[in-house]
């Protein structure tokens, strides 16, 4: 009996794409924690600038085979440049009895800090338990439970041939401190004068709201150094480790901790204390939920440091203190430094110092080396406590504060967070040799509560924060330092202007503080974020650094717009002596307060306009097609109903914008790079923040760039070898989406370009990273070492390309927004050239379009697995790209598992022939009677090498008929088919002559087509 003919229903997916295109090269992944039970966090990677003899983790000299996409041999190398990533890993599954944070920010576990370090280019990898404290305590909860030593943070820096890591764990004992240091008479060699030592305390969340979290005790900040030697015997390398250092007690509770390093000075580390334990915060923006962006008051920054030379200094054993450089050390034990970290100090001015009582620093003299130190105030003598001044404060109690030479009173009513660090090495005696470091730094900063007659109960972010930007030489931190305010006073709004009288466009009136200072009232300013480069890269612009910040009307999570301040070296610089990354250094037409007569301003005051990077102007929204309309029809006062912004425009005009004149706007993940006066500058945004907020928009990523120091914004100079670019937006929202494309020639001005193209409301942005050619610092890969016989550098790491950078983004689920922050899902990489003019970029099939569309090539896609936080570096040619990430699954209990660190090595072939990979995209059916009509295919293919040309030509066949289409998409009749089982068989060819090897799918073609009949075939 005759079945009936059976009618075949596509299950239609919404994206597909065939390969990894982007890569030239084979996928090449690895698993470097190889701990899935384990959670692993924290995910950091950077190469050294040497090479060294290639071998394997087990200390096997090896030959590295690199194949092209094909799985063609195209190189061998006998030497690489060590990779050096870093990470925590939980070391049991098993949650112990006792307190649980929430999820977000600092989260609870038994994690330790580990380092891994590739020296086959990433092929194998040698890991290390740094800390070894994840099942020690140091700190007993109220209940009797031994809390564990867990690492909850790291990072690392890497300098030359060392590296100095660094963490935050709760485990506060051992570690031998500078402060613990003494003399053979039982005398301190390292002065504590800022009040480091003390026991390690704790903050029990009950009272704030959370019982579940209960008793958490504080964290302390460690250290690790590493340092790259050969062994004399085998010749071999590896980074032989100290054991760990303990830099703090827990007197008060450590996080953010940032670190930078440079051979011409040393390593530096800075980090936040907060006196009352972390904050579990509002968790209203990104990072804002149990990070430490919201402190308490007299929290401050806090600093440590190491020399060049001292780095390498070890005890000659554990019996003998004596120093030796660690490459003499012949002990069978993990050396022990022999000279600590540098004794942390406060930079920030956030402590009360009053006139009794008060920790050694608020009574000394700092005009002396070392600081004279005294028991009480000395009049006019003291740096910090000049003068005894009364105060009596919000709620009423009177008292004796100190004030500083300078006139600040510490009256310790603000905190100091989220700092962000670069360090830039200079020549200080002028003999070609770069032999110091300057630090360029900023943080964010609450205001003072108050002041101003605030609310004594109001929370410190309903009241909002500053930027304040501090620098100095490495090794000689400016402490209890002020610093200078990068946000500028904020200028009357309409709203405003209707509820208070200002004029639009100007500064609202000043106010005067209890001690008789006038200041400016501010808009929310956080977020910092800086590009900077040595003095031997400035460009014609004089451009030393780009110091960005976030900036908006309404606290976390709101509307906010990228700002940018420029620092640019005067014409009568000179680099031995000035320092090119000053306050005073900013670009501002309009300073005050420069005779530092205010003490709220000591530095002065750029009154100027910041360039708002991310600011556009609304051309139309869903309720009016006139964008003064729209504009006009924001909710200041908090309403419920926003317009929805359709289409918007960004020009010149829009780089002097306040934050409020587009307010439905938000941007962030704010990053780039400087080199000379090339800017790469990049962010997400989302046209619409109040519908963002709840997943009912979405962030996108996009790129700008400059090339005269941040001055104007284009494409790619023809100078520069820009020949133009197209770049497409797309405007609308919901079912009615619309791109519009537009043609830019060479240094034209250009709108910030959407490198994402996400649609729809289910994908959003979560953190863009990138790195430029040669890695963040930009440095060649030389032969130091002297290893390559007169064979190294490679040829593409001997010339850097400064027209290549990558970026890597991370897609979340934005259907999770309403409820917290979207859930990591998936990370996407490219390649840009020409300066940023062009990307690499790989073919998409959408089902629900029907179109092949053009996209970042994905880094980690796998649809169980959510993977974010990607870390990434590059060779100088841009040949080689680096990345790390953390990647784990979650069950609908969001218990962790497969929880690990993956690295990929992405090869580019600019230089060398590569066989081209052919793919089918899509076959609109499996199998087809003659009477079905229309049969639609699509291949892709690539050159899987950069010389030129591409593809040049496409091929189909069929087993059975021959060759059926040259094109890249065909359709044909299926009457035309045989009948019977076909192969379609795809092919392409490259520019070089080479073709593809062959791909095939089956077709059934048959009449009548039973369901016996057909085969078990896959929808390509």
């Amino acid at each position: 009996m005759k079945t009936k003919l059976l009618l075949i229903t596509l299950l239609l997916i919404a994206l597909t794409a065939s390969f990894a295109l982007a890569d030239d090269g084979q996928m090449f992944r690895r698993n470097i924690s190889k701990t899935p039970d384990g959670e692993t966090e924290s995910a950091a990677i950077a190469h050294m600038t040497f090479y060294v003899p290639a071998q394997t983790s087990d200390g096997t000299l090896t030959t590295i085979e690199y194949y092209d996409a094909g799985g063609v041999q195209v190189d061998t190398r006998d030497f690489a440049k060590p990779l050096v990533s870093a990470y925590i890993d939980g070391i049991e599954e098993v949650i112990p009895e006792g307190s649980i944070l929430p999820l977000g920010g600092v989260g609870f576990g038994m994690r330790d800090a580990h380092s891994a370090v590739s020296l086959d280019d990433g092929d194998t990898w040698k890991r290390t338990n740094l800390s070894l404290s994840a099942d020690l305590s140091s700190f007993t909860l109220a209940n009797g439970h031994e809390y564990p030593g867990d690492v909850h943070y790291m990072t690392f820096a890497l300098a030359g041939d060392k590296v100095l890591a660094g963490w935050v764990s709760k485990y506060c004992d051992g570690g031998s401190p500078g402060y613990t240091w003494t003399d053979d008479l039982g005398e301190p060699i390292y002065p504590d004068y800022f009040g480091v030592a003390g026991a390690q305390k704790s903050v029990d969340y009950t009272g704030q709201g959370y019982p579940e979290v209960g008793e958490i005790p504080y964290s302390c900040i460690w250290s690790a150094r590493g340092t790259l030697l050969q062994d004399p015997d085998t010749g071999l390398y590896d980074i032989i480790w100290t054991k760990a250092e303990r830099l703090t007690s827990g007197r008060r509770d450590a996080n953010r901790l940032e670190m930078a390093g440079d051979s011409a000075s040393g390593f530096m580390m800075v980090w936040q204390e907060d006196p009352e334990g972390l904050r579990p915060g509002q968790g209203l923006g990104p990072g804002e939920g149990w990070s430490g962006a919201v402190v308490n008051q007299k929290t401050d920054l806090w600093y440590s440091y190491i020399s060049w030379d001292d780095f390498d200094m070890v005890q000659t054993s554990d019996d003998d203190p004596t120093p030796i450089p660690i490459s003499d050390y012949t002990g069978d034990t993990t050396p022990k430094v022999a000279l600590p970290m540098a004794v942390p100090v406060r930079l920030t001015d956030n402590n009360m110092c009053k006139s009794t009582n008060a920790d050694p620093y608020c009574y000394a003299d700092f005009s002396t080396t070392p600081p004279t130190v005294y028991d009480t105030p000395q009049p006019g003598v003291s740096t910090f406590c000049s003068e005894v001044v009364s105060w009596t404060n919000p709620g009423g109690t009177t008292l004796q504060l100190c004030q500083t030479q300078d006139g600040r009173v510490l009256t310790g009513r603000v905190g100091a967070s989220r700092p962000r660090v670069n360090v830039q090495p200079y020549d200080r005696d002028g003999d070609g040799i770069n032999d110091a470091a300057w630090v360029i730094m900023a943080h964010e900063e609450s205001k003072a509560l108050g002041e101003g007659g605030t609310d004594p109960d109001a929370e410190p972010e309903d009241i909002g924060k500053n930027e304040w930007y501090l620098t100095f030489d490495l090794l000689n931190p400016n402490v209890v330092a002020q610093g200078g305010m990068l946000n500028q006073p904020a200028i009357c709004n309409p709203y405003a202007a209707t509820q208070t009288g200002c004029t639009v466009g100007d500064f609202f009136p000043m106010l005067v503080d209890d001690f008789g200072n006038e200041f400016y009232e501010t808009e929310i300013a956080r977020r910092f974020a800086l590009m900077s480069q040595p003095y031997t890269q400035f460009g014609e612009s004089g451009t030393a650094a780009i110091l960005i910040y976030k900036d908006g009307i309404i606290n976390q999570g709101g509307p906010a717009d990228i700002f940018l301040r420029r620092l640019v070296i005067p014409e009568d610089f000179d680099p031995q002596t000035d320092n090119p990354y000053a306050y005073e250094n900013i670009a501002c037409d309009e300073w005050a307060f420069t005779d530092g007569s205010n003490a709220r301003y000591l530095q002065g005051l750029c009154l100027s306009d910041a360039i708002n990077v991310s600011g556009t102007s609304i051309v139309t929204c869903d309720l009016y097609a006139d964008p003064d309309q729209c504009a006009a029809a924001f909710p200041w006062d908090g309403g419920t109903t926003y317009p929805k912004v359709l289409e918007w425009a960004q020009t010149p005009d829009n780089l002097d914008d306040q934050a409020w004149e587009n307010p439905y706007d938000v941007a962030k993940g704010h990053r780039g790079f400087i080199d000379g006066d090339v800017v790469m500058m990049m962010y997400a945004w989302a046209p619409n923040w109040k519908a963002n907020s709840v997943g009912n928009d979405h962030y996108n990523l996009y790129v700008r760039r400059s090339f005269d120091g941040g001055l104007t914004w284009t494409t790619t100079p023809a100078e520069l070898g820009g020949d133009g670019t197209t770049t497409c937006e797309n405007y609308g929202h919901g079912s009615d989406i619309y791109p519009i494309c537009t043609d830019y020639g060479p240094g034209d001005f250009e709108q910030a370009r959407n490198v994402s193209q996400l649609i729809g409301n289910k994908v959003t942005i979560l953190d863009p990273r990138y790195t430029p050619s040669g890695g963040i610092k930009m440095l060649p890969i030389t032969d130091t070492l002297r290893v390559g016989g007169g064979t190294l550098p490679y040829f593409d790491d001997a010339t850097r390309d400064p027209s290549l950078f990558f970026v890597v983004y991370e897609t979340g689920d934005n259907t999770t927004v309403a409820e917290g922050e979207a859930v990591p899902l998936d990370l996407f990489y490219s390649r840009a050239s020409a300066y940023g003019d062009d990307y690499d970029l790989v073919e998409y099939y959408s089902s629900t379009t029907g179109e092949v569309t053009l996209g970042f090539d994905w880094l980690e896609h796998d649809q169980e697995d959510l993977s974010g936080e990607a870390s990434n570096t590059a060779n100088p040619g841009a040949t080689f790209y680096y990345v790390v990430w953390n990647q784990w699954r979650e069950d609908e209990h969001e218990h962790v598992s497969n929880s690990d660190i993956i690295f990929r090595r992405i090869m580019y072939l600019d230089t060398t022939d590569g066989m081209p990979t052919a793919a089918i995209l899509w076959r609109s059916h499996p199998a087809a009677s003659p009477n079905t009509g229309d049969l639609f295919f699509i291949g892709t293919a690539v050159d899987n090498d950069h010389m030129g040309g591409g593809i040049v030509a496409f091929q189909w066949r069929s087993s059975l008929d021959g060759i059926l289409s040259t094109d890249k998409r065909f359709t044909i009749d299926s009457a035309t088919l045989s009948q019977g089982l076909h192969i379609i068989y795809f092919t392409a060819l490259d520019a070089e002559g080479n073709w593809a090897a062959e791909v095939s799918v089956p077709l059934l073609i048959a009449d009548p087509l039973y369901g016996q009949q057909l085969p078990m075939i896959s929808q390509p």
